[in-house]
């Protein structure tokens, strides 16, 4: 690290009352670093409650950590976390898909949902602006509406600082990544009831795949008013322009999984067009976070964005096989525009009756989402795998679907957290009302579809004088599930129940935290399909999720921070219209995960300020199909880390520091997915980044 300030800059604001914000370890005293152990967290509770009380599974990924790991995506931030999958498409540097206890992990930014996401084009968040991520694992319906029963993870946004500070680096790595970013801001007058901050990076790249690459330019401007102690109002804005998202082309299982006569398929080869290869971006947001607080007792909050995102993708892809060597290909045009605006109200109580402490919290939130998609497909021209002669190029095919769809969401939720002595108990409820009207504007027809649903959470928690609290949980979940019945009639949503239980340990005077959950988790009313009847669609399916979780996080002593976790997930489709799904496995869903990451800082001698660390991760195999006739073979990746600060040998480079960070050392040649036989992707070969900061 580098002066105080700077590793103040690295912190949340103190003293700043942020909607969903977590009170972690940088925020306990001015500029201490204390690695990567966080004692409170908001995701799973909306109120700043320690984790040993909260009874769910809950994963905080500080600054401190994502900087030694120098994580450049979500899906590098989350690759050490128990019970995330993060390898998914994980060539595909424009898609955040991950997977938790075996569903898809909704994506949130500073508390509420990011919305929409048809085919290829969804929002993104920008890893230079996250000040840390919440993992918040299993159902999580009962605060936030429709939501996956997988769980959430939660992006907390760099707010203002009421002090100054500044930061640019540059960036030079593997494949002709070049990126350059700053960070700066303090307060605006001298009382500080005025402060900014302003984040901003510029980035291209080229990538292991033939004919694509990556584009972004980023900027995030924010300003805080405090005129008291009481209420503080934090309105951002996100301007995100990507020319160039990073598609990569998907490939055969035979030559990348498989062995196959005419050779190994390498990893640079590209299927598609060159002519026809385009992928772009644009997304746009702007939000507040207000507070009040009127005494010790009442509180009020109110948290608004409205997030504008457009996106296009021009892309030729495999679709059948025709030969060993030939694969007949199609053309694909999508355009969506998504119009998404949340507004979250909540009032909060704390009080007591008699010996019993409550933390009362109402909220009323709405969700309003409408994303208009346009999709093209038409035959192209076969390709040869193995020898691919590119050209003459691809007409944008004819428009096969148009739709917009507008869905409005309400919901009144209420929670009380009672403590009494070591006692710690959780009630939670919530109704939702759903609207989802679908217009499909080729055929000039409307689908409309309005649900209500009722969730709850019930945990319970007691805390012993030695930091060990064990832990029981409930929780119900639901989801909307889209499109339409063989009848016509809309789908009603998923729903999703879980048990979990538990022990977390924050072992007294020591730096560390670990938990352990076991959960039983069974999502209903599957969509399911019957391969003779392909028109036919029926909600009979369930799938099960059962396993157990372990994480570790310590600073065993100055400079040294270690993590471990492990995952082991049974996941399985326990109902299906179609036979060959019953009994298997989803895909993209490993059975076992593990990571071990330590870093080390020197802070004496002759190598006063050097870091280095490493890691390594493990993703067992995942299923091939919905059938389960092939699967993915399991992987092994070590990750290595190098950090100097010069400012602890040199004074006059004080604030200078150089970071490398290198992912998949010894470029390990793996398949990451299939999800059929000629949809695979190879996982990233080694990359590696040197950035060279300045801080003051």
């Amino acid at each position: 690290m580098g002066s105080a300030a700077a590793q103040q800059a690295d912190g949340p604001a103190s003293d700043q009352p942020i909607q969903l914000e977590p009170i972690n370890v940088e925020g306990r005293g001015a500029g201490v670093d204390v690695g990567y152990v966080a004692r409170q967290g908001s995701a799973a509770t909306k109120t700043d409650t320690p984790l040993l009380e909260t009874p769910q599974s809950i994963s905080v990924i500080t600054r401190t950590q994502l900087d030694q790991q120098g994580a450049q995506s979500v899906k590098q931030a989350l690759g050490y976390t128990a019970g995330v999958a993060s390898n998914t498409r994980a060539g595909f540097d424009g898609f955040d898909i991950m997977y938790s206890r075996g569903f898809i992990l909704d994506r949130y930014l500073d508390g509420t949902r990011l919305l929409g996401g048809a085919n290829y084009t969804a929002p993104q968040i920008e890893a230079y602006g996250v000040q840390q991520y919440e993992v918040f694992r299993g159902p999580a319906s009962v605060l936030y509406g429709q939501s996956s029963p997988g769980g959430l993870v939660n992006a907390v946004t760099k707010r203002p600082t009421d002090y100054a500070f500044g930061e640019i680096q540059g960036s030079v790595g593997i494949v002709d990544r070049w990126q350059g970013a700053f960070d700066f801001g303090g307060p605006v007058n001298e009382d500080k009831t005025l402060l900014y901050r302003f984040t901003g990076l510029a980035r291209t790249a080229d990538s292991q795949v033939d004919f694509t690459k990556q584009e972004r330019f980023f900027f995030a401007p924010a300003v805080t008013w405090r005129p008291n102690d009481y209420t503080s109002l934090t309105v951002m804005a996100n301007v995100q322009h990507d020319p160039h998202v990073g598609l990569y082309s998907v490939l055969p299982a035979a030559g990348t999984l498989f062995s196959d006569p005419n050779g190994k398929i390498p990893r640079s080869r590209y299927l598609g067009d060159p002519d026809y290869n385009s992928y772009s971006r644009d997304q746009q947001s702007i939000s507040y976070a207000f507070e009040h607080r009127f005494d010790d007792v009442w509180t009020v909050r109110q948290n608004f964005r409205y997030m504008h995102v457009e996106g296009e993708t021009e892309q030729v892809l495999p679709l059948l096989r025709l030969s060993p060597t030939s694969i007949l290909r199609y053309a694909l045009y999508d355009k969506v525009d998504i119009d998404a605006l949340t507004i979250d109200n909540q009032v909060q109580a704390k009080f007591d009756t008699g010996p019993m402490r409550h933390t009362f919290l109402a909220g009323l939130d709405y969700q309003r989402l409408a994303e208009g998609d346009k999709l093209g497909q038409a035959l192209a021209s076969p390709i040869d795998v193995f020898n691919p002669i590119y050209g003459p190029g691809s007409p944008r095919p004819p428009i096969v679907s148009s739709t917009m769809q507008k869905t409005n969401q309400v919901g009144l939720y209420a929670q009380d957290q009672m403590k009494f002595d070591r006692f710690a108990l959780t009630l939670s409820g919530r109704q939702d009302w759903v609207d989802i009207d679908t217009r499909d504007r080729l055929a000039n027809t409307t689908t409309k579809g309005d649900e209500q649903a009722f969730t709850w959470r019930a945990g319970f928690a007691y805390v012993f004088d030695s930091g060990l609290a064990p832990y029981v949980s409930y929780a119900k979940s639901f989801q909307p599930a889209p499109g339409v019945s063989a009848s016509g009639a809309a789908f009603k949503p998923t729903t999703g129940e879980q048990y979990e239980a538990g022990v977390k340990f924050e072992p007294v005077g020591i730096n560390a935290s670990l938990t352990l959950a076991a959960f039983h988790l069974t999502q209903q009313n599957v969509v399911t399909s019957d391969p003779a009847t392909p028109a036919l669609r029926t909600q009979v399916g369930e799938i099960r999720s059962r396993g157990f979780e372990a994480e570790a996080k310590a600073r065993l002593f100055d400079g040294l921070d270690l993590l471990a976790s492990y995952t082991h997930a049974d996941v399985e489709v326990t109902k299906s219209l179609n036979p060959l799904e019953k009994g298997g496995r989803p895909v993209n869903v490993p059975q076992d995960m593990a990571s071990v990451w330590a870093f080390y800082t020197l802070s004496a001698g002759a190598m006063d300020g050097l870091g280095f660390g490493g890691g390594v991760r493990y993703v067992g195999k995942t299923a091939g199909d919905v059938a389960n006739t092939f699967f993915t073979k399991s992987n092994t990746l070590v990750d290595a880390a190098l950090k100097y600060d010069f400012g602890r040998r040199w004074r006059q480079l004080n604030g200078v520091s150089l970071d490398v960070n290198v992912w998949n050392l010894f470029d390990k040649r793996y398949v990451s997915e299939c999800t059929n036989l000629l949809n695979c992707v190879y996982g990233p070969g080694r990359t590696a980044m040197a950035t060279l900061k300045y801080r003051w």
